[in-house]
């Protein structure tokens, strides 16, 4: 399970797309939405049990900021799947922020 909060500025996203993708880009993306309060949730395999690793995409509803991807060394995220930071499952804490 991958979980975090989308916002923009310092206001929560609701319905923001949030994919999880493998590391590699090689395999199909887990996808879902950001509730009232921001928060997501996508459940894939463990880290322990599958050996993979994710990175994180949040697209922003219009007029909520841009594309980003997570980023460990930076707050406001990376623009490209490159740039993004591999992460274990579980982890929880997975912060974006979507502003340009």
């Amino acid at each position: 399970m991958i979980q975090g909060h989308a916002m923009y500025y310092v206001f929560s996203i609701q319905g923001a797309y949030v994919s999880v993708f493998h590391a590699c880009g090689c395999k199909t993306p887990k996808n879902g939405l950001s509730d009232a309060s921001g928060n997501f949730a996508i459940k894939v395999p463990t880290t322990a049990a599958s050996s993979d690793q994710y990175k994180v995409r949040v697209i922003p509803p219009p007029g909520w900021g841009v594309t980003k991807w997570y980023s460990s060394s930076s707050f406001f995220g990376s623009q490209t799947f490159a740039g993004a930071t591999p992460i274990d499952s579980p982890t929880a804490g997975i912060h974006i922020d979507t502003r340009p």
